[in-house]
Parts: C-alpha cells; structure tokens; sequence
C-alpha cells in the first residue's frame, strides 16, 4: 500500500455556477440545474484515498441573516467551479481542516450566517488559518512576505485574489496546481456580486496604475497601488524575480571582491622585493 501523501482544494464557485441539488452527483445536464445566487466558497482535504467536503450556508435556504450550518456535500453539489487551488498539506494541517470542518463552533467560529459580514469566504479563511495557512502579505521595501490572518475579499467571486497569495507548505509539490473555469452567465441583477462589474476595458490594471502613478510624480498613490499590484499573483511573480536577480547581483559582487583581495595583498610584498 502506498503512502499517504494530504492535501487540501479550495474552491470558488461564481454566482450562476449551476447546483445539483436533488439530481445526484452523476448529472451532467446543468439546463436541469438551478443557479447558485451568490457563489459559493468550501474546501475539500484528501488523504489520496479518502476525501471529505466542507463549506458553511444558511441552515434554512436563502436565509442570509440566521442560523448556520456546515455542509459536507459542496464538491458534488457545485458543477466545475471557476476557481480551484490545490496544496499539499501536512498530516497536521490536514487533521486540523477536518477537524475544523467539524465542528466549528468548538474552535470560535460564530455558526450565525450575517451575509457578507459572515459567511462561507469567512469559514474557509476561518479553517485555514486554524491549520497554520495564512494569506501572504507584501509591501514595498520588504523583502519577506508575512503571514497575515483573515481575508481581504468577501464575495466568492472574488476569493482567488488572497487564497493566490498563500504560500505552498510543500513547495515543489506536483500535487500542488490550479485550475479554472469559464465563468458562468450571470443574470443583470447578479454583476454586483461578480469581480466583473465593468466591463473589462474599463477595469483598471495594477500594473497600468502603478506605472501612472510613477509618472506622475505622485509617492503616495505609487505606494498604494504598489502594494495592492503586490497582492496579485503576477505582482508577487515580478517581486520574487527581482529579489532573485537582487540576491544573484549581491552573490556576484562577492564573488568579484574574494578575487581582488589575493591582488591586493600581494602587492605590498613585490614592492618590498624591489627595495631591497
């Protein structure tokens, strides 16, 4: 028998992500389906063998300001949601997302669902952070990012943006990976609820600003856009490049200063040479 090796999926299912429901996890047919309103945010751990789903909802369906309750079926229920992340984990991370996912009124989760105030974004961040995976935060000037609890984001279609920035606790994994989907249509009524409330010509790039902001002489908007480009998954590409390239420069010149320094120590003893 093989040995376990654990992970954990995080998932972000948009607003129109077609439901299952009562059709059974084996339906392909989603024009029988109905539509998720708002998305939906859960997360499933693996032991490569076992599997289990957890993600939290209003008890009664539709209430968003009323009791709560865990959900232990979100991976057959949602079809191919946009966004999915996998990590692998830690026999102790894994133990603790399940044992969260649980129970998770007995580790300070307040089971109240309070619609954006408290929700399915906030048990997931909720679970990870009990399992020691925290969203990554990066600012100008620092050369290490911190581990930072809690979310920056409350609607599900917009979770991508922190659960990008969590470091992988087994780097160079091949179980680590992610995969998206198109999003699904969504009803007019929905576009607040969705990243996409302009169109996207409209949208502003954190790069574009970043670089407006530097030609403008403005330091303080430069330092805001900065760390918010930081954030994005392309932002921390650039910044892990360029400490890369920052730390090889500092190499080099070390490398550089050890040659000259036989030189320079041998030329005081041809002097004496020549004097004598």
């Amino acid at each position: 028998m093989s040995e376990k090796r654990y992970a954990v999926t995080i998932y972000a299912a948009a607003p129109g992500t077609p439901l299952r429901g009562d059709l059974g996890p084996g339906e392909t047919d989603t024009s029988k389906m109905d539509r998720s309103v708002p998305g939906h945010v859960f997360y499933k751990t693996s032991d490569g063998f076992d599997k289990e789903s957890h993600g939290f909802g209003p008890a009664i369906h539709g209430n968003i300001n009323g009791p709560g309750k865990h959900l232990d079926d979100d991976v057959d229920q949602y079809v191919d949601p946009f966004y999915a992340r996998t990590m692998e984990i830690s026999k102790e991370q894994y133990d603790k997302l399940n044992e969260f996912g649980h129970d998770p009124a007995a580790y300070g989760f307040d089971m109240t669902y309070k619609d954006m105030r408290n929700n399915c974004v906030d048990f997931t961040w909720a679970a990870l952070n009990h399992a020691g995976m925290q969203r990554t935060e990066r600012s100008l000037g620092e050369r290490e990012p911190k581990g930072v609890d809690g979310k920056l984001n409350y609607l599900p279609s917009h979770a991508p943006n922190d659960i990008r920035t969590i470091r992988d606790p087994v780097p160079g994994s091949e179980l680590n990976r992610e995969q998206t989907h198109e999003r699904p249509s969504v009803e007019w009524w929905q576009i607040p609820l969705t990243e996409a409330e302009r169109p996207p010509a409209e949208q502003d790039d954190p790069f574009d600003r970043l670089v407006a902001s530097a030609t403008a002489g403005n330091d303080d908007a430069f330092d805001e856009v900065g760390n918010d480009y930081l954030q994005t998954y392309e932002g921390q590409d650039f910044l892990q490049a360029g400490l890369e390239h920052i730390q090889q420069q500092a190499l080099a010149e070390q490398a550089l200063t050890q040659q000259q320094q036989p030189q320079q120590q041998e030329a005081p003893s041809m002097a004496m040479s020549m004097s004598m």
